[in-house]
Order: C-alpha cells, then sequence, then structure tokens
C-alpha cells in the first residue's frame, strides 16, 4: 500500500502533466467554423453580391491555415475568426443587396404598369 507522502507525490505528479497537456487550445475548432461558415457562403447569390467580402474571408483562412501548420496558433486562431467573421459579414451583405435589387426590380415593375394603365385610361375620366 502507498502511504500519504507517496499519494501527495502521484497527486502532484499526475497535476504537473495535465498542465502541461492543456496548453493553449489548438485552434482546430476555430479553422473548421470558418471553412464551414465560408463553404455555406460560397453561393451564386454571395459570389454575385459579396465576391469581395467573400474573397477576402478566404484569404483570411488560407492564412490561418498557414499559421497553424507553422506552429503559430495565436494567429491561426485570430486569422480564423477573422474568416468566420468575413463569411458572415459576405453572406449578410449578400441578403441586403439582393434586396435592395429586387426592390428596384419591383418598382420598375410598378413604374412600367402605372404608365401601361395610363395608356388605357380615357381621357374623359
Amino acid at each position: 500500500m502507498w502511504g500519504a507522502g507517496e499519494w501527495l507525490r502521484c497527486m502532484a505528479c499526475l497535476s504537473l502533466a495535465l498542465a502541461a497537456c492543456s496548453g493553449e487550445p489548438r485552434p482546430e475548432e476555430d479553422l473548421a467554423h470558418a471553412k464551414s461558415l465560408i463553404k455555406q457562403s460560397d453561393t451564386a447569390n454571395v459570389q454575385h453580391y459579396a465576391a469581395a467580402e467573400l474573397s477576402e474571408a478566404r484569404d483570411k483562412l488560407q492564412q490561418a491555415e498557414q499559421a497553424d501548420a507553422g506552429e503559430n496558433k495565436d494567429l491561426a486562431r485570430r486569422s480564423a475568426n477573422e474568416a468566420a467573421a468575413d463569411a458572415e459579414l459576405a453572406e449578410a451583405l449578400a441578403r441586403s443587396r439582393a434586396a435592395e435589387h429586387a426592390l428596384e426590380d419591383q418598382k420598375k415593375s410598378t413604374e412600367a404598369l402605372r404608365q401601361e394603365a395610363k395608356q388605357h385610361v380615357p381621357e374623359n375620366l
């Protein structure tokens, strides 16, 4: 059987080993999240209305992957988070710009209908 001192030494070694292993978390989750958001945003609508923002997200994801491969975990995590934010921005801008475009089309259609209706209304009314 182990004595109290041996248990204490064992627990101290185990604590040190756990502390060493629990260092800074790897940025895999951040990279996966950014990749997922970019893939989700990689639609024709986003390509058409927010191509520059989506390209920026891809560039930052590439920076994050390079930083991760180079063991610069802080930069990898930061770049991955920026890539995710840029992908979300691209998607939101694309929705907004598509809605603005649809509104302009609707206004044009309404005006065309007004003009057509004026042509068919008798003068004496």
